[in-house]
């Protein structure tokens, strides 16, 4: 089963299909042209006046037969004068239907509707007054009906009703002729149940009805009626078509149901179009014949409507199903075109609430039209319009979208020259018949618009009231649209019905026919023929299609009938399809490699070190059984893993996609010009992980003018992928070898005994070459399995989890990676991937199949144990987090936590201390879900973790510690009355935890200690009452431990004589001081301050209670008075009481921070702040004390007492950060940067002058420390701890850094510091400013790199446009090209809009004095280009074209410029050249001065200038005058050398003149030197002030540096030029 019926379906069938339909059609056709009569009967019924002398207004005036009506003949002649007959008094009387050749004749039931149109005969008299064009007429109608057999006067009423009508009317120019009116719409029925109908009109004239209507001479009825012999031709065409679309339908319909997979939305729209259908079809007008059914047109209408609306939306759903995009591949049903159906509905409800206003009133009285009135017309026409636009909306959508899907199918027809001449046949048929089914869909369309149209010329002939309007051939328009209709639906349904041909498709017959290795060679070559295409397909250009074809090969796998020899290269094109960018690819390509693993005929396990090993060893001994045979071994060796496809198939599967992509890039918009060039070796890499469009980008650019043909751009990707693989030496030689095997084994004598033995042993090596290679492949896909762990789609990290469970069971070592990493996914959002990861580790480590639940339960702690024995610590608060959730869901059984217990106390035999720990840990991890496991077993764990087992292993009594600070709570309550649990200090806990730091402080072997010190110290304060006490005795007894034994070793030590106490000893004591500071602080911060409220708490509710009691027995003892006085007492005395509890907490919170401040640390009266001047020495003198564990405790005990006390915080604030500067450990600098972080938290006044300090840890040697203090400096940012200022350029560099994991974490801070409002369009403008400065000394590379990935962070318009404009300010102070550059590309980075253009033209003194600088004026090129693209606006287009004109205008100046100073140079170097022996004095002043009037007019007055510079001389001597003007004549030059003169200027005096020609030669020189050909005198004075005044720094600088004041320096910029001129 493959597609649709159209797919599949032969060219015969479907010609057979066809033709039968368009006869269908052709028939229909011919039934209304030459069967059906006239849709409709129109007939003229003049009125017969009678006259009512009586007014009996029930009475009905009928005329035939003679009888019933007393005629007038002329309503304004004599007869009416005698008889004074008035309005009132005359009845208009219409019998329908009329006779005809005296034959009476009768309405037929098959007549479907009658419509009455009346116009009125006013005669135009002069004496009478003259009409207004507007007449509202009242008129008074009273229908009637009888059927055969019914006496002649027994007329009964059917409705009567007063309407009221405007008629337009015309007055004639001659007396005497009627006037021009319009036609009267009076009613309509339906269904006509009835033989005759009379109609009674009258015109009352009373109150004001009726007053402007002039004489009324007659009344003339237009009555239309379908005709009942096209009722029948109608009705016969849906008795025909009924059943055919609905056993269409049901057949439809039961195919798709055959299929496996859920209907697809286009096959639930042809079944919801046949059942629209069906219902239009179905013929109830049959009911008519015996029924009285009114409602017929109502209903007809509504059933049109349902139609044309389901008709409608599937057009819609019809052309989008078919636009092909390869990045839509999931569907979302009707969803993904709510926008468009929303037009459809719209539209809809509006015309069908528009008819129920209508005909809906026109069941109840057919004399009703919502066009009577000037509201109803509103109403009507509102509706009306409605449906108009939403119909107008609707068709330019649909036409967008036809559009996209023709567009679409010529693009992807460029890829089908590269298909196979099979495939490519198959899928032009499929085009040519899509697109034959769109024509055919337009011209439906089409027909039908001209069916209705036509039908609205037939219905309405009346009202245009043109007797040259003939359409007697319209039946056979109505019934060939009618019939077309059907037969479209009906062609839909069969060509888009599912496929079940039974002939299978390629994967089917590999799997049923061509499966196994026992093939012949034909059959082979069948299976390979067969299975190439579905190769090729896996690099489609459709992802559905890669998605699919993935799907094929699933299968195949399942069956196991791909091949050995394509094992290897499924696997590896597989592999590719990892990185595609559509996620059902990935999805499907994870499966695959699942089942490839799960179905290879390698073996259960892969593991490729064992294998890599087996192989070189059954290798050897094939080379000795060869050798011992007296054969040479092959000359050839064949490596599996080079086995895979070659360059050129690889090519030939991708180029497709490859030319999609190439189309793809020429349409974008905005091209990537920023990107570096890619090598030919990166160029492979890219196209082999399928980033093909920045491939394609590479070799198009943006600013050539001339693009190149996609064909061509093909050509050169191919040229750089294949390389020389067909022409490659060692191709030819393999071949050639190959060659000369194949004819040595056929000339080789037949081995009889040997052979056997030595083939089968040549076939071990080949199965062990191809599993090694496989096995190779599956490795390789591990690191790309393990990126789509971080993806943003559930459903990759879903199957890539199910990929590593499967890899970590076929023993495949590097999925350990993956099983690790995925660990950390337990922390997701997601329920889903939670509940993966909960499940996965459960797969691994708990399902075992173990018979006995015991063993069971040893086996899954020991495969947690060993588990854990290699997790770091973020790990294993994952771990923590996994298993606590397998507790309270049950996974974990209780017999596994008492193997956990039996493991822990060694109770289980050859139980290893190892293994100890890891079940403690275990126990740990569960006591987080359930505290009970440590609660009631509380004495094992002291009895075995602190006890004499713990005595000689602290890691053990470390874990022992961690296990019942479990029993602790979470967070301290102050609502709670009961007081926290705490136990004694002479608790065995406490005594044995005090018993082994004292004890182990000299047990020196032990390097664990620390970790338990610190442990246990927690212990102490978290659950002991009066911590500080036990922890003094254990410092007491600790120092006497040291001071014993230094004088035990030293003898009798003198007073004031230095200790000589061990290295590693005096590091715990810092350690355990260090702990004790910090957690004396917590305690008091926390516990005690928390203990105080709940304190201050219980006493208050005690107050409340008994004041209560009092004032209870105060207002029983004087209920009598009642008073307000006291009530407004006890709200002042509440109020005092919230105002006294308030004032009780901060009393509480200065009391602990008074004796944190002074009492703890300082003061000198406590132990720490007698141990603090040791720590301080130790940190003041590292070479005293090199030992870095040492060093690193103090430092790390220094921070910690540091916490404590700001006033010692303070004291010692220089000397850590001195250490932290200066220490060479970098474990030491890690620490202090962590804790510069506690104490910014705890201080930040303190902490805050020192934050530069903190920065420069990001420069660090050390990765370690790097990535920590980027870690700490990111919390603090992110959590408004720290302001932000210019260091942040710090960060940004971190972006570059070679360590993934740092540059990872900066872009990340980025990402999330852009979330925070303007926090990082704030500090923009400094990191550009510090990041372009010269001092930094960034590469320019680097440069762009960062700013690309944090500009772009940056989204708004107006941060934007401020941003424009913060950045031309600076490329105007910039000082170097360098500057320039990097603020331009900076520019080039922003979206510009017209605001930020007009930025440009308000600032263009700042970009005019840099274009002349290399990559200006392409950067603003590049800008103005892009935003002409997004833009289409004509005032961003003005704007544009403007800015371009000053580009033009500017750049020509400069050019002017630059050939003065050429001719200015060219003039010097003639006159020096000149002889020295003939001066001509007057004729040279002359010169010069011409020359200097010259460069005068030619260069622009502009300020600043180098030529404006000078200041007038101080002597008196005068100038000739020149053109009535006294000209000062004076050359200002700029220079570039290396004293402090920043302009040369040469006047015009009675020096000699050959030492003039030499000297100005000599600066002209200088000048074309320091100029260069590009370089304008106004970027020479830039140059020249910036070298001659160095001190003075231009460029806008960051806040820290100090900032530059413009005005302040052009100041002193020009006292600098005057006095270096006066003293010239």
């Amino acid at each position: 089963m493959a597609g649709a019926v159209v797919e599949n379906l032969s060219n015969r069938k479907l010609i057979v299909l066809i033709s039968f339909l368009l006869i269908c059609l052709l028939v229909c056709f011919l039934l209304g042209g030459l069967v059906a009569p006239a849709p409709s009967n129109v007939q003229s019924v003049l009125a017969t006046k009678c006259y009512d002398n009586s007014q009996n207004k029930s009475k009905f005036f009928y005329v035939r037969p003679n009888g019933g009506c007393d005629k007038i003949d002329d309503l304004h002649g004599p007869e009416a004068e005698e008889r004074h007959i008035a309005y009132k008094n005359v009845v208009f009387a219409f019998q329908l239907p009329l006779p005809r050749g005296g034959i009476e004749l009768d309405y037929s039931r098959w007549i479907q509707n009658l419509i009455g149109i009346l116009q009125i005969d006013v005669t135009f008299f002069k004496e009478w007054e003259l009409m207004e064009p507007r007449v509202p007429v009242t008129i008074e109608a009273r229908l009637g009906y009888r059927n055969k057999g019914d006496p002649d006067d027994e007329w009964k009423e059917y409705a009567t009703s007063t309407e009221s009508r405007t008629m337009d009317c015309s007055p004639p120019e001659r007396d005497g002729y009627l006037y021009s009116c319009s036609l009267l719409p009076l009613f309509e029925l339906g269904a006509l149940h009835h033989d005759y109908y009379l109609l009674n009109l009258r015109f009352p004239v009373i109150y004001e009805n009726n007053r402007g209507l002039g004489p009324v001479s007659d009344l003339w009825l237009v009555a239309i009626n379908q005709n009942g012999g096209f009722t029948k031709v109608w009705l016969s065409l849906k008795t025909i078509f009924f059943p055919m679309v609905v056993g269409v339908m049901i057949w439809f319909w039961r195919r798709v149901q055959l299929l496996a997979r859920q209907p697809t939305l286009l096959e639930s729209m042809l079944l919801a179009l046949g059942v629209a259908l069906s219902t239009l079809n179905l013929p109830l007008e049959y009911l008519t014949l015996s029924f009285e059914m009114p409602f017929m047109l109502l209903l007809g209408d509504m059933k049109q409507g349902i139609f044309y609306s389901m008709l409608l939306s599937f057009w819609l759903v019809f052309a989008g199903e078919h636009l092909m995009n390869q990045d839509d591949t999931e569907r979302k049903g009707l969803r993904g075109y709510w926008k468009q159906l929303s037009c459809v509905g719209v539209g809809c409800l509006s015309m069908f609430i528009f008819d129920m206003c209508e005909r809906g009133i026109q069941l109840r009285n057919p004399f009703y039209s919502i066009w009577a009135n000037e509201i109803g017309t509103q109403i009507a026409l509102s509706f009306v319009i409605i449906a108009g636009i939403a119909a107008g909306v609707y068709f330019l959508f649909l036409s967008y979208i036809i559009y996209r899907v023709f567009r679409n199918i010529s693009a992807k027809r460029q890829a089908l020259p590269a298909m196979a001449s099979a495939r490519r046949h198959f899928y032009e048929g499929v085009i040519y018949r899509f697109k034959f089914l769109m024509l055919a869909t337009l011209l439906c369309a089409a027909m039908t618009v001209i069916g209705f149209i036509l039908g609205q010329v037939s219905e309405g002939k009346w009202k245009w009231y043109d007797e040259d309007i003939n359409l007697e051939y319209t039946s056979a328009l109505f019934t060939g649209v009618y019939g077309m209709w059907n037969v479209y639906i009906l062609a839909l349904l069969c060509l888009y019905s599912p496929s079940h041909k039974r002939w299978p498709s390629e994967s089917e017959i590999v799997m049923q026919e061509l499966s196994g290795e026992d093939l012949d060679e034909r059959k082979r070559e069948l299976r390979d023929q067969l299975l190439d295409p579905l190769l090729e397909h896996l690099h489609d250009v459709h992802s559905f299609v890669r998605s699919k074809m993935l799907q094929l090969w699933h299968k195949l796998s399942l069956k196991h009938a791909i091949p050995l020899n394509l094992q290897h290269k499924v696997l590896t094109m597989t592999t590719g399809r990892l990185n595609d960018k559509t996620g059902t690819v990935r999805k499907n390509a994870v499966q695959l490699l699942i089942v490839l693993m799960q179905g290879n005929p390698y073996g259960e396990r892969l593991p490729l070190e064992e294998l890599g090993a087996k192989k070189e060893s059954e290798e050897a001994k094939l080379k000795e059984m060869l050798e011992a045979s007296g054969n040479q071994p092959q000359r050839i060796q064949v490596d599996p893993s080079k086995c895979g496809p070659t360059k050129t198939e690889l090519w030939n599967a991708m180029e497709p996609e490859i030319l999609v992509a190439i189309h793809e890039v020429f349409d974008e918009e905005d091209i990537d010009m920023s990107m570096s060039e890619l090598t030919n070796e990166e160029v492979i890499q890219q196209l082999n992980a399928c980033n093909y469009k920045r491939v394609a980008r590479m070799f198009i650019t943006e600013d050539d003018e001339e693009q190149e043909d996609p064909v061509e751009i093909l050509d050169k990707i191919k040229s750089i992928f294949v390389g020389d693989e067909d022409n490659d030496g060692e191709r030819e030689e393999m071949e050639r070898l190959v060659q000369e095997a194949v004819e040595q084994e056929i000339q080789q004598p037949p081995q009889e005994e040997e052979s056997k033995e030595i083939g089968q042993q040549r076939m071990l090596v080949m199965f062990l070459k191809d599993s090694h290679a496989f096995a190779s492949s599956v490795y390789a896909a591990i690191p790309m399995v393990c990126q789509l762990l971080c993806s943003k789609q559930t459903s990759d990290i879903l199957e890539a989890i199910d990929f590593f469970v499967t890899a970590f069971e076929f023993d495949v070592l590097d999925a350990m990676q993956g099983v690790r990493r995925m660990l950390s996914l337990i922390w997701s959002s997601e329920e889903d991937v939670k509940k993966a990861v909960v499940n996965a580790y459960k797969r691994l480590y708990m399902n075992m199949e173990a018979t006995g639940s015991k063993r069971r339960a040893l086996q899954v702690v020991s495969n947690l144990s060993a588990l854990i024995s290699l997790s770091t610590q973020g790990e294993l608060a994952s771990l923590e987090e996994l298993i606590a959730m397998c507790v309270k869901s049950g996974d974990l059984p209780k017999i596994c936590i008492q193997v956990m217990w039996e493991k822990f106390s060694m109770a289980l035999p050859d139980t290893t201390e190892e293994e100890s720990r890891s079940a403690l840990m275990l126990l740990t991890m569960v006591a987080s879900a359930e505290v009970q496991v440590v609660t009631s077993n509380v004495n094992v764990l002291v009895s075995v973790g602190l006890g004499e087992r713990g005595s000689k292993d602290f890691r053990l009594a470390h874990l022992t510690c961690a296990a019942l600070l479990k029993m602790a709570p979470t967070k301290a309550a102050t609502d709670c009355k009961e007081q926290p649990m705490r136990f004694p200090p002479t608790n065995e806990i406490f005594e044995c935890s005090k018993k082994l730091l004292v004890e182990g402080l000299t047990r020196l072997e032990d390097v664990h200690y620390s970790q338990f010190a610190t442990t246990s110290v927690s212990l102490i304060y978290t659950l002991a009452e009066h911590p500080d006490m036990i922890m003094g005795d254990v410092l007491k007894e600790m120092c006497a431990i040291v001071y014993k034994s230094s004088r035990d070793q030293s003898g009798n030590l003198m007073e004031n004589a230095e200790l000589e106490v061990p290295t590693t000893v005096l590091t715990r004591i810092f350690v355990v001081a260090g702990q004790v500071a910090l957690r004396q602080l917590i305690h008091l911060d926390v516990h005690v301050y928390s203990e105080l409220r709940r304190r201050a708490r219980v006493r208050e509710e005690k107050q409340e209670e008994t004041s209560k009691q009092k004032r209870n027995l105060l207002q029983s003892a004087s209920r009598r008075r009642v008073s307000t006085r006291p009530q407004q007492e006890q709200c002042e005395s509440g109020e005092d009481d919230e105002l006294v509890g308030a004032v009780a907490d901060d009393d509480e919170a200065e009391y602990v921070r008074k004796i944190c401040e002074s009492e703890i640390v300082t003061g000198g009266h406590s132990l720490l702040s007698s141990m603090a001047p040791l720590v301080i020495l130790v940190n003041s003198n590292p070479a005293k004390y090199p030992d870095p564990s040492l060093r690193a405790a103090a430092s790390l005990c220094l921070a910690e007492f540091m916490l404590v006390s700001p006033q010692f915080c303070s004291q010692h604030l220089r000397l850590l950060f001195t250490v932290l500067e200066k220490s060479p450990e970098e474990v030491i600098r890690s620490n202090l940067v962590i804790a510069m972080g506690d104490l910014n938290f705890r201080f930040p006044n303190l902490i805050e002058p020192w934050t530069p300090n903190l920065y420069s840890r990001l420069r660090d040697d050390s990765p370690i420390v790097k990535r920590t203090t980027l870690n700490v400096l990111s919390h603090l940012i992110l959590n408004d701890m720290v302001k932000v200022k210019g260091q942040i350029s710090d960060i940004a560099l971190c972006v570059i850094d070679p360590d993934t994991r740092i540059s990872s974490m900066s872009r990340m801070f980025f990402s999330e510091f852009a979330r925070k409002g303007n926090a990082l369009y704030n500090v923009m403008p400094d990191i550009i400013s510090r990041l372009c400065d010269p001092e930094a000394a960034v590469a320019e590379e680097n440069f762009r790199v960062v700013l690309k990935g944090i500009i772009v962070l940056i989204q708004k318009d107006k941060q934007n446009e401020s941003l424009v404009e913060k950045i031309i300010l600076r490329l105007g102070a910039s000082r170097t090209e360098r500057q320039s550059r990097d603020l331009m590309y900076c520019l080039s980075l922003l979206t510009f809009n017209e605001r930020s253009l007009r930025r440009i033209l308000e600032h263009w003194n700042c970009i005019s004095d840099k274009i002349h600088e290399e990559g200006v004026v392409e950067t603003l090129n590049a800008i103005l280009a892009t935003t002409k693209k997004a833009f289409a606006k004509q005032e961003i287009r003005g704007l544009i074209d403007e800015i371009e004109a000053k580009i033009k205008e500017t750049v020509d100046a400069d050019q002017d410029e630059q050939q003065v100073v050429r001719k200015a140079q060219a003039s010097q170097v003639t006159k020096a050249q000149a002889p020295k022996n003939k001066p001509k004095r007057k004729q040279r002043a002359k010169d010069s001065e011409e020359e200097e009037v010259s460069m005068d007019d030619d260069e622009p007055e502009m300020p600043g200038h180098p030529a404006h510079l000078g200041t007038p001389h101080s002597s008196n001597k005068k100038t000739p005058l020149r053109h009535g003007r006294n000209i000062r004549k004076k050359i200002a030059i700029p220079q570039v050398s290396s004293d402090d003169e920043s302009s040369v200027e040469e006047d015009e005096d009675d020096d000699d003149d050959s030492e003039k020609e030499d000297r100005k030669a000599q600066l002209a020189a200088k000048l074309k030197k320091n100029m260069g050909s590009t370089r304008s005198i106004r970027a020479t004075r830039r140059q020249t002030e910036a070298d001659s005044g160095s001190d003075q720094d231009v460029f806008i600088k960051p806040a820290s540096r100090g900032k530059s004041n413009p005005g302040k320096n052009k100041l002193s910029e020009k006292k600098k030029s005057t006095t270096t001129r006066s003293r010239r």
